[in-house]
This record gives structure tokens, C-alpha cells and sequence, in this order.
């Protein structure tokens, strides 16, 4: 499996597929299932640090509160 592109849910006429980015393949199948060239992939953006994953999730105040490089907790 490729971890730098997404897994993608892809809607069509013929219907509902999933996109699994793989890296390698012998040949035209893995398995059972046929192996496509992926049009337009979306790549993964790693976060920068531990606040940056936790955007989103956490508020402002709670985000103050998540540990950086060179801080430590204090017990």
C-alpha cells in the first residue's frame, strides 16, 4: 500500500468502488481485484507537530495546553 495518497470512496455509473494506492503489482491483479492506474491522487499532508493533528478536535485553550518540542510536563 502507497501511505503517501489517500484512500478514496469513488462514485460511478457502474457504482461504488473503493481506491486502495498501491505501490507495486504483479501483474493487472491482487488477488481477485483488478489494478488501476489512479486518476488525479490525493496525497497525505503529515502534520508539522502534535497540536497541528489535534486542530480541529481541540479548542484553542485546550490546544494551549498540548506539550511542544522543548516542553516538558511537570509531575
Amino acid at each position: 500500500m502507497d501511505t503517501a495518497r489517500k484512500i478514496r470512496k469513488l462514485q460511478t455509473i457502474e457504482g461504488t468502488f473503493l481506491e486502495i494506492p498501491v505501490t507495486e503489482v504483479a501483474g493487472g491483479k491482487i488477488e481477485d481485484f483488478p489494478v488501476i492506474e489512479q486518476e488525479n491522487p490525493e496525497f497525505l499532508k503529515k502534520p508539522n507537530s502534535l497540536k497541528e493533528s489535534l486542530k480541529g478536535f481541540l479548542s484553542e485553550t485546550e490546544l494551549a495546553s498540548v506539550p511542544s518540542a522543548g516542553r516538558f510536563w511537570e509531575i
